[in-house]
Formats: structure tokens, C-alpha cells, sequence
């Protein structure tokens, strides 16, 4: 592996899954930590580097990424080709089905850390500790649940497979900064996941981090720039009979239903309405939420995760570990930009309602797609990635659709290079095939 530096405040937070998944893999890296509300330093000195004016950022091969999901399971999946060549357990899974069930669980994680965000956000200390409350009475029992029935699906004490992966170093991250931050110890009553992070403390790597911050690197065994990415269209074989579950709407489940017909995967998109979800559906759904798919017979959560998981299946995921981070960087700003777009359908006052919608017509939007902007002229051939449709051509046609349909705001108008890339995929014949399809 070459040089890499993780650029973050002086806290653990959002770059902490980066540091344990560089530390674990015993990938030496330089910890840049920088003041936290102390010195300008991040303002001035490190925020005009970072690719999306955001931390944590990494310097990989001399170029800079940005997304702290998307550092981590690049990280993830470049380990999983050093540790074939010695043959020894890599971070991703053995296959697609156990980075499906690592996908699954990072977006637990994140929806768990959404809750938790509000806690920090919140200045009244007196609804702070409400807030806090909720979560160590609610969300944080809720989503333990979660995890603790997944290791126990798995049966080894660990989430897959019998060995170490980024679902165990999320899982352990998040345990141990809701213990540290908010003084919830969710460990008491879920053993399973006790267990997972006393095995997480105890690996040699992890120990030596948590003990010293010094991190060391085995170069007995080539590190690889190769990527088992490009051979997914060579292996790909028929997909199972797949359905999809959600409301009779686009939503959270567009994407996955773009990224099957672009696929040409035969599904069943099953659409409920009125009483049919809280009687019928949610009781089967793996956490309660939609969207959800059944695939060979066993259902599966996260929409995120399903769309991802569809893509590697079918060659829409890049040709190598760098087209996939791009890609992720791409699905992570996406649902950056979505975080500021739940406000507006969960504010109650029309008055402010219009008010966040104006903020982000003017101001998040133009942003997001400045960010998207650059990446696809930094590629120069229409697309994010390499010079065919992928997830991430996908995600923000979805995104750029949605907002027409939904706040009659057209974000490509001012963005030539993303007004082409809709028009692109909305010419894609089995999008196209699918877009007439609803009319």
C-alpha cells in the first residue's frame, strides 16, 4: 500500500472507522489531527484540500478522497486483495452476498449515528438531554436488536464468515463512542455484541492502536492495486427471482429498481398502500423499514445496501477498488445531500418548511452539484466512472429526477455536464423501456 493520510479534528468521530479499518489491516498511515474549535487550522489550512470541504479526508497515491464510508470500505476491500495474495481473511467478505450483510449493517450504523447527531446539534441543554435519553431508552436498545440477532443469524461471532470484517470494526466503533460520547453502555444487555467487541479489543493490530496509536505494517506479502471489480460482468450468472417491497412511490426504492433495470433483472415490485404496511409488510421486513427485497428466498434491508449489492452482482460497481470509491463517494454525497431534504418533509411549519426549501434550492443544491459537477469533468467521458453507465450515474439521475417531481426544482440547469448525464440514462434502453412503463 502506499502512503496514506487521514486528515480529521483531534476526536475519533467519523474518521475513527478509518483509522481502526488502516489499523487492523496493519496499513501504515499518517494521523493528521487538527484543533476542534481551538485554531483556525481546519478553516484556513486544511479545508480549502478537502475534495468536498469536508472531514475526514484522506491523501492516497498522492490524490485526495473525500466520504468517510466510502475511505473506509475502499481500505476494506483494497486489504481483502492484499490478504488473498497471502492468503489470509480480508475486510469485505467472501463474496457478494457477505459484503450484502456488511452493507446492511454500515447502514444501521449510519442510521443509528443520524439519531446521535441530533444530540450534538441541539444547543438547549435541557432537550439535548431529552434527546439523549430517547436514544439510550429507544433508538440505541432498538438498533443493538438489530445487530445482536444478526450475529446470532451468523452463528461464529461475527457478522460474516468467521473472521474480522468492517461490519465488526463498525459495530465496535459505534459501541464504544456511544459509551465514551453519551455514557450509554448497550453492551450490558446484548452479550453477543459484548463478545464482538471484546474480540475487536483483543486483535493484535486493534490493541496495539487502541494502546499506543502506533500502527505497524507486515511487507512480507504484496500489497495489490488489483481489483476482483472487473471481473464481476465475466462471472455473472442469471439472478435469482428478486422482489422488491415499498410503498407506491419512488422514494428510497427508485434506485434500486433503476439499478435492476439497467441490469435487466427480472423482479417483482411489490407496491403497498393504505393498512397493507404496518399489517402485512412491516412485521416481515428485517428492521422494520422499507424498502426491503427477498432474494433466494431470504430478505435483506437498507436501500443503500440493496442497490450496491445489485450493482457489483451486475457490472454497474467500476472496473477496479478506485472506480468503486469514486462510486462510493459519489452514493455518500447523495445521501449527504438527502439528509438536508428530510428536513423539509419532516418540518411541520409551512412557514419554515419553505423556508428550509428556499435554503436549499439557493444554497445545498447548487453545492452538491458543483461537487458532482467537477467529478465528471475530472473523468471526461460523460460518466463517473470509466466510460459506461454505473451506480453512481444512477444515484444522481434518481436524485435529480426526484427533486423535479417532488419540489418542481430543476438542479441540471444550471450543471451541463449533469443535464447530459440525466438525458444519458434516461436514453438507456431498459431505462427508457422502465420510464414509459409509469406513464
Amino acid at each position: 500500500m502506499a502512503t496514506v493520510k487521514v486528515y480529521y479534528f483531534d476526536a475519533a468521530g467519523r474518521a475513527e472507522i478509518i483509522r481502526l479499518v488502516l489499523a487492523a489491516a496493519g496499513i501504515e498511515f499518517d494521523d493528521i489531527r487538527f484543533p476542534y474549535l481551538v485554531s483556525d487550522d481546519w478553516a484556513t489550512k486544511y479545508k480549502p484540500l478537502a475534495p468536498f470541504g469536508q472531514a475526514p479526508f484522506v491523501e492516497y497515491n498522492g490524490k485526495r478522497y473525500g466520504q468517510s464510508t466510502a475511505i473506509a470500505k475502499f481500505f476494506a476491500r483494497e486489504n481483502d486483495q492484499h490478504q488473498f495474495l497471502c492468503k489470509s481473511p480480508g475486510f469485505y467478505g467472501a463474496n457478494n452476498l457477505e459484503a450484502f450483510r456488511i452493507d446492511e449493517v454500515v447502514g444501521l450504523v449510519q442510521d443509528l449515528f443520524t439519531v446521535t447527531a441530533k444530540i450534538y446539534v441541539e444547543k438547549d441543554p435541557v432537550k439535548k438531554e431529552e434527546l439523549r435519553t430517547a436514544m439510550v431508552e429507544g433508538d440505541g436498545p432498538k438498533f443493538f436488536g438489530f445487530f445482536e440477532k444478526l450475529l446470532q443469524e451468523n452463528g461464529t461471532g461475527y457478522f460474516v464468515g468467521n473472521q474480522l470484517s468492517l461490519a465488526d470494526l463498525m459495530v465496535y466503533d459505534m459501541a464504544t463512542q456511544l459509551r465514551n460520547t453519551f455514557n450509554y453502555d448497550g453492551l450490558a444487555h446484548f452479550p453477543d455484541i459484548k463478545a464482538l467487541v471484546e474480540k475487536v479489543t483483543s486483535k493484535d493490530n486493534i490493541k496495539k492502536y487502541i494502546d499506543s496509536k502506533k500502527e505497524t505494517k507486515d511487507h512480507s506479502c504484496p500489497a495489490s492495486s488489483a481489483s476482483g471489480a472487473s471481473t464481476v460482468a465475466a462471472q455473472k450468472a442469471k439472478m435469482a427471482n428478486v422482489k422488491l417491497f415499498y410503498f407506491d412511490s419512488a422514494g428510497r426504492a427508485e434506485l434500486i429498481r433503476l439499478v435492476l433495470t439497467a441490469a435487466k433483472v427480472e423482479f417483482d415490485d411489490v407496491r403497498f398502500q393504505g393498512d397493507d404496511w404496518p399489517a402485512k409488510y412491516k412485521p416481515v421486513a428485517p428492521f422494520g423499514q422499507a424498502p426491503f427485497v427477498e432474494y433466494n428466498g431470504k430478505k435483506y434491508g437498507q436501500s443503500i445496501a440493496i442497490a450496491k449489492f445489485f450493482a457489483r452482482e451486475n457490472g454497474l460497481y467500476g472496473a477496479n477498488n478506485l472506480e468503486a470509491f469514486r462510486i462510493d463517494e459519489v452514493v455518500g454525497l447523495v445521501q449527504d445531500f438527502f439528509t438536508v431534504l428530510v428536513k423539509i418533509f419532516l418540518e411541520q411549519d409551512p412557514a419554515k418548511k419553505e423556508e428550509i426549501k428556499a435554503t436549499m434550492e439557493k444554497d445545498d443544491a447548487p453545492k452538491f452539484l458543483r461537487f458532482f459537477q467537477k467529478l465528471l469533468q475530472e473523468n471526461g467521458t460523460g460518466y463517473f466512472v470509466g466510460d459506461k453507465l454505473s451506480l453512481a450515474d444512477l444515484i444522481v439521475y434518481d436524485m435529480v429526477t426526484q427533486l423535479q417531481k417532488t419540489f418542481n426544482f430543476d438542479a441540471s440547469t444550471d450543471f451541463p455536464e449533469i443535464k447530459a448525464l440525466v438525458d444519458k440514462v434516461a436514453s438507456d434502453e431498459n431505462i427508457k423501456t422502465y420510464i414509459d412503463s409509469k406513464k
